[in-house]
């Protein structure tokens, strides 16, 4: 396996996301970032954070992605075809 500095080499994907879920988790500036980009791409967002940005929140308040307000666990999300980390904070 390639190894940077930084970590493990990583690897653009191309996905076709249209009408599949996407778990979020984080809520801040990130989260807002990736989930706009994922909804244009088609995709069904569920963003797990505690609390929510404001474009967030209004996204939430529209129906166009839906809100789980607690912390991630790991076992506790529906099969989804990704996870998307836009968070600094720790998961066990």
């Amino acid at each position: 396996m390639s190894e940077t500095a930084a970590g493990p080499a990583r690897h653009p994907v191309l996905l076709d996301l249209h009408g599949r879920c996407v778990v979020v988790v984080g809520g801040g500036v990130v989260a807002t970032r990736r989930t706009v980009s994922l909804l244009d791409a088609g995709a069904v967002i569920r963003v797990v954070s505690p609390i929510l940005s404001a474009d967030l929140a209004e996204l939430a308040r529209s129906g166009a992605l839906e809100h789980v307000p607690r912390g991630y666990e790991h076992d506790s999300e529906p099969i989804s075809l990704a996870i998307v980390r836009a968070t600094l904070a720790r998961h066990g």
